[in-house]
């Protein structure tokens, strides 16, 4: 397992540039996911599709249910399906980008959601998302894509998900870590995040937000 996951993750793109991006436009197998709310797609890239994180769960931001447990994966014929939907196929190049700032969690689970179905190779994040590319006075549509429904024969990637036994069962094993990606404010407990407050015993705090900079 961990020489497949070491594997996985030095293999495939992981960021493409706003230049990138624009040279690509046009290629057939190129699938755009613009992932916020409706209002953030008035003006989108062209060719994108708008998503959120209902892509990848049953119970998820924004209409989530939170006396349960949320962005759970879906099953893998369910979650193989809605990825069919927006046109992603097994050769497809998939270009995922965060509407704004707070839709960064958000476009990066998607990505990692791809990565689990299979299709990491090809799944990569627009660097800078949406205030890049608006940044550099790059086009923008509102026309909205209809796409053909592609058809994903990709092996899922089961081992990039773990659940709650086995990090319990894991915990004092030398070599394992467990990251906390939350504010520091939820990890240390002076504030309310969830359920409880604190943290996983041991778990290392690195907050999603020191991962990028001002420029997104």
């Amino acid at each position: 397992m961990h020489l497949l996951l070491a594997a996985l993750l030095v293999t495939g793109p992981r960021l493409v540039t706003t230049s990138w991006l624009a040279d690509h436009l046009h290629d057939p197998d190129l699938v755009i996911l613009h992932v916020g709310t409706p209002d953030t797609y008035a003006k989108h890239i062209a060719g994108a599709q708008r998503t959120d994180l209902s892509i990848l769960s049953e119970n998820a931001w924004p209409n989530m249910d939170t006396t349960k447990l949320a962005t759970e994966m879906l099953a893998p014929d369910v979650l193989r399906a809605r990825l069919e939907s927006y046109g992603i196929s097994d050769h497809s190049t998939v270009v995922v980008y965060p509407a704004s700032d707070r839709d960064i969690t958000s476009a990066t689970r998607v990505v990692f959601t791809l990565r689990y179905a299979g299709l990491g190779q090809n799944a990569a994040l627009l660097d800078g998302g949406m205030a890049a590319w608006s940044g550099e006075h790059r086009p923008l549509t509102a026309e909205v894509p209809h796409p053909t429904p592609g058809h994903i024969a990709a092996t899922l990637v089961p081992s990039l998900v773990v659940d709650a036994e086995y990090v319990q069962s894991h915990l004092k094993r030398p070599g394992f870590v467990v990251i906390d990606a939350r504010d520091l404010v939820f990890y240390d407990g002076t504030e309310q995040g969830e359920a409880r407050r604190g943290h996983i015993p041991n778990a290392k705090s690195l907050p999603y937000t020191s991962m990028f900079d001002d420029a997104g």
